[in-house]
Order: C-alpha cells, then structure tokens, then sequence
C-alpha cells in the first residue's frame, strides 16, 4: 500500500494520535510504536523521506513533551537522507545515513527490537570462524577487563555483523538482549541503520557511532566502538565491537574506548597472522607514527 494512504486515517483522526503518544510513552520492547500508522510492522521500505518528515513534524507538533528529542532525531535522519547539510557531529556518519534510507529502506522510527540468533541459527555463523575466535580469547578478556567496570559489553562480530563471542555481565543479560547488544545480535547495516558494529564492516575502518548518530532514533542510548579484523589475505573477516547502554555517557568518554577497540583489533589480527604462518619467516615492518595516527583514527 503506498505510504500516502497509510498515513491518511492517522492524519484524519485525532484519537489514533493520542493512541500512538500513549503507546510510544509506554516503551514497549521488541514492537514499534509506529506501527500504529498504517501496517509498519517488520523491516519497512522507506518510500519517501519527506512524508516521513511531514508525521514526524505533525506528531512533534502535537506532543514535543512525550516524544522530546525522538522526533527530532528521526526529522534530521529524514532529511539528510534527502540531502540537506548534516548538524555538526552527524558529517562523519551521513553517507550512512542516507545508505540506511536509500538503499536499505531502513525505518528510522521503527521500535522493533534487533534481531537475537537463537543457539542453531549461531551456530552456522559462528563454525566458520571457530579458529579465529579461539586465537582472539585472550585479547577479548583482556578488553573486557578494561571496559567491564564502565558498564560496557564486548562483541566480536561475523562479517554480516552477527555476534558470535561476545563478554558482559550475565546479571544484565536480559537488558543487552533488549537492546540487541548480546550474544547471536545481528547488527548489519542493512538491517538496523548506522551502528557501530554494521558501518565498520561496510565502510571498513574503525569508528564510534555515539548516541543520536545511530540511523534508528530507538538506538539513541546506546555508543558503540567498531575495529575491523582483517584476514591473512587482506580481507575483513570480524568486527572487534565495545558498546554501552548509557544516555549519560559523554562522547569524549567512549572515544577512549574506540581507541582501547582498534588497539584489540590490531592485536587479534597479529597473533592469528603469526599462528597461521608459525613455520614461516616473518618480517615486520614498524610504520611511521604519522601512518599509525592516521590509521587509529580511521582516514
């Protein structure tokens, strides 16, 4: 059904839109609170960022209180998806951004919960890359070590951004399901938007998607550091991710973690490199510092 029609009946009748305010208050995991308009419900095909732009304002318009900052981050997705400049903090992540909506028609607004492979579905994942997940054990640990008190999960991901080792509290184990950051979480681009674990495999660098520069406006608590894992031939094979659940976090702060991940990554690759070639002669080159600084940094 075209998008136009679906919005209609909200735009005509005042009642849903208390319905949908009331609703979206409420928080529910793993459904949207958007699927009141229309039939949204699932992975939806974004036909046309400005009419999400014109519910999004419509609906902002009528409850700014209960919506705050959610309408506000889904009315930007919307319109640098369309091509308008990027507010300061969002240049770095806007070729993602319009990725998400053009050629993954993610929706910005939907509330679903991310997707938790169940043990047989990880499985499959996960045999392809049993050898480098036992060489990454000690590196992992030892990543966790750092993060673990600042309330930070350690995910090592697949190349189609599916954890298949992952390190965090079992105590919160419901609370990171919820929110996709787990065990067997699938975390491509295509699937939720810009993220840190998704974007790092697509653009194949390092970097921190922090807080509102996540694409799906429900991903605005989390801040996520991704380092690609590259394979004896060159190519990315894992995703080294450390995310946290915390509105309060300061950008700055996890900054330092996105550093700690690229420095974990590096180490992963080495001490497989040298596994897989342990008969051989290896000769190491130290590049210069500017090219190591250049690199951590991801350009």
């Amino acid at each position: 059904m075209p998008l136009r029609n679906t919005l209609t009946p909200l735009r005509q009748n005042p009642h849903r839109y208390a319905v949908f305010e009331e609703r979206r208050h409420r928080v529910r995991p793993a459904r949207s609170a958007w699927s009141s308009v229309g039939n949204w419900t699932g992975p939806t095909r974004l036909r046309s960022c400005p009419s999400w732009t014109r519910c999004v304002m419509r609906v902002s318009e009528r409850s700014s209180a209960s919506l705050g900052t959610f309408a506000g981050h889904a009315q930007h997705v919307c319109s640098v998806a369309e091509g308008a400049a990027p507010l300061p903090g969002v240049e770095e992540v806007s070729s993602s951004w319009q990725r998400s909506a053009t050629k993954y028609g993610v929706d910005p607004v939907d509330n679903k919960a991310p997707r938790v492979l169940a043990s047989g579905e990880l499985k499959h994942s996960r045999e392809p890359l049993d050898k480098l997940i036992f060489s990454a054990q000690e590196d992992i640990d030892q990543l966790y070590k750092v993060v673990r008190e600042a309330g930070y999960v350690v995910l090592f991901c697949d190349s189609s951004g599916v954890a298949v080792e992952h390190r965090g509290e079992d105590g919160q184990a419901r609370s990171f399901e919820y929110w996709g950051t787990w065990l067997g979480g699938v975390w491509s681009e295509a699937v939720e938007g810009t993220n840190g674990i998704g974007t790092c495999i697509v653009e194949e660098r390092p970097l921190t998607i922090h807080r509102s520069q996540h694409f799906r406006s429900r991903h605005m608590n989390l801040s996520c550091s991704g380092a690609p894992v590259f394979g004896v031939d060159g190519r990315l094979v894992a995703v080294l991710d450390v995310s946290a659940i915390d509105p309060e976090l300061s950008e700055r702060a996890h900054a330092l973690t996105g550093a700690l991940t690229t420095k974990s990554a590096r180490a992963i690759e080495e001490r497989f490199f040298r596994e897989q070639f342990h008969r051989e002669w290896i000769v190491a080159v130290v590049p210069p510092e500017a090219a190591v600084r250049r690199y951590a940094a991801g350009r």
